[in-house]
């Protein structure tokens, strides 16, 4: 396989083009020491041996380095990888690997995700938000789609004494404004009727 093109990605790494259309980031140091050069062939076992030795451990150091902030999904981790210039099947070792460990786990995300915003949207609204994540669907569907009456409940009321005016017109407002987050509207009409009876 014959290298193409060597260009200068960030200090201290380069991105490697090889004639059939693949790409692979190394580390400057990497690269000299290879003796790696624009029109170079390498055969199909140094290539091996580069994927192997050199370019998986770089992915995979990559992958516990963003986690270490925070967590993503695995489609946001591929296209972080993509945006890197992995090749597709180092791609698919690193989150294999990243699966394996459990550091990758689409649907802990997710429930991690509703736990914590579920005060403040719908489940429907968080479902999509996502979904646009890359969530697959199958893992949407494992989660439960009803809010919880009782998380829902104080949320409500906190909103309904922040409101001024008669209770027909807070009622209608507090409607409003969850029935626009994506809440069920019979639910949403029981917590009010609650609500203003106290």
């Amino acid at each position: 396989m014959r290298i193409v093109r060597l260009e200068e990605a960030s200090a201290g790494r380069c991105i490697i083009y090889l004639e059939d259309g693949s790409t692979f980031p190394l580390g400057r140091k990497e690269e000299r020491s290879l003796e790696l050069s624009e029109g170079r062939e390498l055969t199909e076992e140094q290539l091996q041996w580069i994927y192997k030795e050199l370019v998986f451990p770089r992915g995979r150091n990559y992958l516990i380095c963003l986690l270490a902030s925070r967590d993503y999904t695995e489609k946001e981790v591929k296209d972080k990888l993509h945006k890197a210039c992995y090749p597709e099947h180092i791609i698919e070792e690193i989150l294999h690997y990243g699966r394996e460990r459990h550091y990758l786990d689409d649907f802990r995300y997710a429930e991690d995700y509703i736990a914590v915003r579920k005060h403040s949207k719908s489940i429907r609204q968080l479902k999509y938000q996502l979904s646009m994540k890359g969530i697959p669907d199958h893992i949407l569907s494992q989660i439960k789609e009803e809010n919880d009456r009782d998380d829902l409940m104080p949320v409500v009321e906190r909103y309904w004494n922040r409101k001024k005016g008669t209770s027909y017109e807070k009622s209608a407002k507090t409607y409003q404004y969850f029935a626009r987050k994506g809440y069920d509207s019979s639910m949403i009409k029981d917590i009010i009727r609650q609500i203003s009876n106290m």
